[in-house]
């Protein structure tokens, strides 16, 4: 991700912001596979903040 999109997002987010590519354009996020997609990166990052015996990821400024 780009460091100047990373700067507008800081006060909304409280860790690390990551970038994951995707098929489509702003408008097509919420729909089809990159729908999928998305929700599939969701899960694991809760799982890896969630389920005992798994390390969340460190917390690193750009």
């Amino acid at each position: 991700m780009e460091a100047a999109t990373v700067t507008r997002w800081k006060p909304f987010v409280r860790g690390t912001v990551e970038d994951h590519a995707l098929s489509c354009d702003h408008y097509g996020v919420l729909s089809g596979e990159a729908l999928s997609a998305v929700a599939a990166e969701l899960d694991a990052r809760l799982r890896e903040m969630t389920e005992p015996g798994l390390t969340p990821a460190k917390e690193v400024d750009p």
